[in-house]
């Protein structure tokens, strides 16, 4: 199903790095505006951990973003905000191995993120496609508040 534009609530904009560094980190960054949900895809499937590390989708308008992160070891690390960044919440997995970690480079940087907080390129796109439509949170009982 092809999404139109033009069903966006809010405008919005994808923000991703190209130089490994991060956004904020790096001059190297590619900004789309009012993406289409095929861009929003075709971004999300650069990350790879060393050029493209982060992925912003951001309603400015309405105070929100959720940001990307990882790629390497094909998991990733899905934040949402919302009023500004006054509220943040991560997105979690019901099934996980308490206690172990995994190293992902989100921002530029390399980490040790929990495994309850690394997930699969599925529920990426499953998130990222209810985001896009509602620009709210998909599945509350999968985010952990921060």
């Amino acid at each position: 199903m092809k999404l139109d534009i033009a069903e966006l609530r809010e405008p919005m904009r994808i923000v991703y790095d190209i130089q490994g560094k991060g956004i904020l980190r790096s001059p190297g960054y590619v900004e789309i505006n009012n993406p289409s949900l095929e861009q929003l895809f075709a971004v999300i499937g650069l990350l790879d951990g060393e050029k493209t590390t982060e992925v912003s989708l951001e309603s400015e308008n309405a105070g929100k973003c959720m940001i990307i992160g990882g790629g390497n070891q094909g998991l990733y690390n899905v934040v949402y905000s919302e009023e500004y960044g006054e509220r943040n919440y991560t997105l979690i997995k019901e099934r996980y191995i308490e206690g172990k970690v995994h190293k992902l480079v989100c921002g530029g940087q390399m980490a040790d993120f929990e495994d309850e907080i690394c997930v699969d390129l599925d529920k990426v796109k499953e998130t990222v496609k209810h985001y896009y439509r509602e620009q709210g949170l998909f599945d509350e009982k999968c985010w952990k508040q921060e």
